[in-house]
C-alpha cells in the first residue's frame, strides 16, 4: 500500500499545487481562468499559496486532494479578530470519496485552533460544511435598480460624477481608497502591499468616482459593471448620484448594490430609494473563540445602533472547547467575563453560531427581550476579501 504524504505544501510546489487546481476547478471553463487569475492576492508565489495549503500527494509528488487556509485578521468593535478563510477545497477526480477532505478539512482546523484563530470563514454547501462547524452567518442586503426606474426615485438629471478604473500603479488613490475603507465598522486588515490585487478578487474591477477633480469614493464591480460589490463615499449626499454614474457606465439593465446593516448612511439611502431588494446570510463561519467574537460584534454593534441594557449568562459546547461566560451590556456598553455559575442557556456549537450570528435561530424566541434586542451581530466579510 502506497505511503502518503499529509501535511502542507512546500514553496517550491507553488506552480505544481495551481495546476492541479486549475484542472479540479476550471477544466470546461471558455474562456480558461485559474486561480492566479481569479485571486492574485493569495496565489503569486510571494504569497506562498502551497504552504497555505494542506495537501494530500503520492510519493512521486502526485496530489491528489488539497484544502487552503489563508490568513486575515478583521477589525470589530475596535479589536482584532485572527481568522482564517478557507479557499480552494479539491479532491482529484479518481481520488473522490476516499475521506481526504475530511482529513485535510480537520488538519487546517487543528492548525488554526492551535495557532489562536478567533474565527474562520468560506462559502460553500451548507450542510457539506457543517461537519466542521461552519453556519452561514451575519445579514448581506442586495439592493436593486432598474435603469428604467430610477427617474422616479433619483429624477433624470444626469450624475454630476464620473468614474475612472483604478489603475494598479496609482498609489495616491489606493491610500485614498484604504483610507476610507477603514472606517467601515467591522472591516478586514488589507496588506496595503497587496491592496490592488485585493481590490480585483474574482475578477473585479475597482472604480474611482469623482466630484470634479476631488476623489469622493470608490466602488468594486463585477465586470463592466453587472453589479456593486462594495461601495464606500466620502459622504452621504454622493449616493444619489453614484447609482446614476453606474447606470450611465454600463450597460445592464438593472443592477444590484451589496450592503452590510453597518453602513448604515448606505442602508438608510437603500431602502429608501432601492426598487426592490433581497436580504439573505453572508459567508458560513467556524466561532473558535465565542466570547471574543460575541463581544468584539457586539461592541461593534454599537458603534451604529442602541443595545438593551441587560446580562446573559452562557455555557457553550464549542469546536475548540467548552466556553462559560457572562455578557452584560450597561448605558450601551459591552463586556464579558467568564462564570462559574448555572447559565441561563446551554448550547451546542452551531445552535450558538445561529442565535448569536445567522439571520434567523431556533433558540432566539426563548430569550428575554432585552437580549434578543442584541441579536444578530454584524459579522460580515466584504466580498474582495473572501477567498
Amino acid at each position: 500500500m502506497e505511503e502518503l504524504y499529509y501535511g502542507r505544501g512546500t514553496d517550491n510546489e507553488n506552480e505544481s499545487l495551481i495546476e492541479f487546481l486549475d484542472e479540479i476547478f476550471f477544466e470546461n471553463d471558455e474562456p480558461p481562468c485559474g486561480f492566479k487569475i481569479l485571486l492574485p492576492k493569495i496565489y503569486k508565489s510571494e504569497s506562498r499559496p502551497a504552504y497555505n495549503n494542506f495537501i494530500v500527494k503520492q510519493s512521486d509528488g502526485k496530489f491528489r486532494a488539497a484544502v487552503g487556509a489563508f490568513y486575515n485578521e478583521l477589525s470589530a468593535g475596535g479589536e482584532t479578530l485572527k481568522a482564517y478563510c478557507i479557499g480552494n477545497v479539491g479532491v482529484g477526480k479518481q481520488y473522490r470519496s476516499k475521506g481526504y477532505m475530511r482529513e485535510l478539512m480537520n488538519m487546517a482546523i487543528d492548525d488554526m485552533t492551535a495557532k489562536g484563530a478567533d474565527f474562520a470563514y468560506l462559502g460553500g454547501n451548507r450542510h457539506r460544511y457543517a461537519y466542521f462547524g461552519f453556519e452561514p452567518g451575519g445579514i448581506k442586503y442586495n439592493f436593486i435598480f432598474h435603469r428604467d426606474k430610477i427617474k422616479h426615485s433619483l429624477g433624470e438629471k444626469s450624475s454630476r460624477l464620473t468614474i475612472k478604473e483604478l489603475e494598479k500603479n496609482d498609489e495616491k488613490s489606493l491610500d485614498f481608497i484604504e483610507k476610507i475603507y477603514k472606517e467601515n465598522t467591522v472591516h478586514s486588515i488589507r496588506k496595503r502591499e497587496d491592496l490592488f490585487d485585493i481590490l480585483c478578487s474574482w475578477k473585479r474591477q475597482p472604480y474611482l468616482l469623482f466630484d470634479g477633480n476631488e476623489p469622493v469614493g470608490y466602488i468594486i464591480c463585477k465586470g463592466k459593471i453587472r453589479f456593486v460589490d462594495e461601495m464606500t463615499l466620502t459622504d452621504s449626499r454622493y449616493y444619489p448620484d453614484t447609482v446614476k454614474a453606474v447606470f450611465e457606465n454600463s450597460e445592464e439593465k438593472k443592477i444590484s448594490f451589496h450592503s452590510a446593516e453597518f453602513e448604515t448612511e448606505k442602508m438608510s439611502f437603500m431602502i429608501k430609494n432601492a426598487d426592490e431588494y433581497t436580504v439573505g446570510c453572508d459567508e458560513a463561519s467556524l466561532i473558535l473563540n465565542f466570547e471574543k467574537c460575541i463581544r468584539a460584534f457586539m461592541k461593534a454593534k454599537t458603534e451604529f445602533t442602541r443595545l438593551c441594557d441587560g446580562e446573559l449568562s452562557v455555557l457553550i459546547h464549542g469546536k475548540r472547547a467548552d466556553e462559560k461566560f457572562k455578557i452584560t451590556v450597561k448605558d450601551n456598553r459591552v463586556s464579558t467575563e467568564k462564570f462559574s455559575g448555572e447559565a441561563q442557556l446551554e448550547l451546542e456549537h452551531l445552535e450558538a453560531e445561529r442565535l448569536f450570528f445567522s439571520a434567523a435561530s431556533e433558540k432566539r424566541i426563548s430569550l428575554p427581550p432585552e437580549t434578543a434586542q442584541w441579536l444578530p451581530l454584524p459579522i460580515y466579510i466584504f466580498d474582495a476579501d473572501k477567498m
